[in-house]
């Protein structure tokens, strides 16, 4: 058992240094501070999969939302397959997990209109062979909702939030969706049937300047309530104390205590 863990303890240290030197071949010279295409258009693929609805505030009209981003894009600058110097470990891996060195390269800064709240649950990156950089990051969103109670119990009510491409090199961005999840997505929370969409590209404008886009796309929660609810939470327990109360009624008239506890637990209901 010692024997595997020594073993195991050196392959570990031999794949780490590894990464470092290929690290090193491919973050010679690299700029991290502009976008590999530039001053061409930077084209990066973006889609959200929600996890699950952790909390509506239907008084402050908020929904706090967990959700998985996926960001997709290519950098010809860090492209190894036929790079001689890049241990052929990786290249039969065909790729190189960036969790702990994502930040020495360019990433887009995604950010998130209408929402009160942002923030990184976690994150992770993937270089492959071709060049192409895969940045998985998991959110925690507090998103703005209209509530409209008019309809209740069968009200419905929606959320829209709008990820975009926020850098110094906005204006040659832009932003496409990557479809790796269904336009649709359903799920429940509590008494609420929630389904999210995709609803399209959106340009975000910029509150600075005006004249100036942010290339960004478009998701709407809805929530439609379940009327079953007022069945759950209102109409059945009044049934059940009023059945209670005149069960009252059948008990023996000489059994003062069980009539009083009787009427006693609807009060105190």
């Amino acid at each position: 058992m010692k024997q595997l863990f020594i073993l195991s303890v050196t392959l570990f240290s031999v794949a780490l240094s590894l990464k470092e030197t290929a690290l090193q071949v491919l973050m010679k010279d690299y700029d991290k501070a502009s976008p590999p295409s530039y001053p061409e258009i930077m084209r990066v693929g973006f889609d959200f999969n929600i996890n699950s609805i952790t909390g509506i505030a239907e008084d402050n009209m908020l929904a706090t939302i967990n959700g998985i981003s996926y960001l997709s894009w290519v950098d010809p600058n860090l492209a190894f397959e036929n790079n001689n110097n890049i241990d052929p470990y990786f290249k039969r891996k065909g790729r190189i997990n960036l969790e702990d060195d994502r930040y020495e390269i360019w990433n887009p800064r995604i950010m998130f209109s209408n929402t009160g709240q942002q923030k990184n649950v976690t994150e992770t990156a993937y270089l492959y062979a071709n060049g192409t950089v895969l940045w998985v990051t998991q959110y925690e969103l507090i998103v703005n909702c209209i509530f409209n109670f008019a309809e209740i119990p069968s009200d419905s009510h929606y959320c829209n939030f709008y990820p975009y491409q926020d850098d110094l090199y906005d204006t040659l961005g832009d932003l496409y969706h990557l479809s790796l999840f269904p336009s649709e997505q359903q799920l429940s929370y509590r008494t609420y049937q929630v389904s999210m969409v995709y609803e399209g590209r959106f340009d975000i404008m910029q509150s600075a300047d005006l004249s100036g886009r942010l290339p960004g796309m478009g998701y709407t929660l809805y929530l439609n309530r379940q009327p079953l609810f007022l069945f759950k939470v209102f109409i059945i327990p009044s049934l059940l104390f009023v059945i209670l109360a005149y069960s009252s009624f059948y008990v023996n008239k000489e059994s003062a205590p069980a009539r009083v506890t009787l009427s006693i637990t609807n009060i105190l209901n």
